[in-house]
């Protein structure tokens, strides 16, 4: 009988693969389940990027950081967009596999 990761005690590490996680981010956004955070908010502005470019790029950016766990334990990436001229990066963080939070932009 062979011996699997139980019977050895060997950790097998999970993970959030980035098309995986790049389906869900599309999903919530479509859902509207997501906020920016004032940091995010921020920024927009600041850099003088749209709500457009924001949502245009969690709709179609791929991942280009991450997903990694971050100090919530939530999942954190980068998406990036080439939108209106513009690269976009957005900074997100997943909440509970259930919530889009809008962590920076530039």
């Amino acid at each position: 009988m062979a011996e699997g990761p139980a019977k050895t005690g060997v950790v097998v590490p999970f993970g959030l693969s980035r098309s995986v996680a790049q389906e869900l981010i599309r999903k919530l956004r479509a859902e509207g389940a997501f906020s920016l955070e004032p940091k995010a908010r921020m920024n927009v502005s600041e850099r003088k990027f749209t709500m457009r470019q924001v949502l245009t790029t969690l709709a179609e950016g791929t991942i280009n950081q991450g997903p990694t766990r971050d100090e919530c334990n939530d999942w954190r990436c980068r998406l990036k967009k080439r939108v209106a001229g513009r690269l976009v990066h957005v900074v997100i963080a997943i909440h509970d596999m259930r919530f889009l939070y809008v962590i920076s932009v530039h």
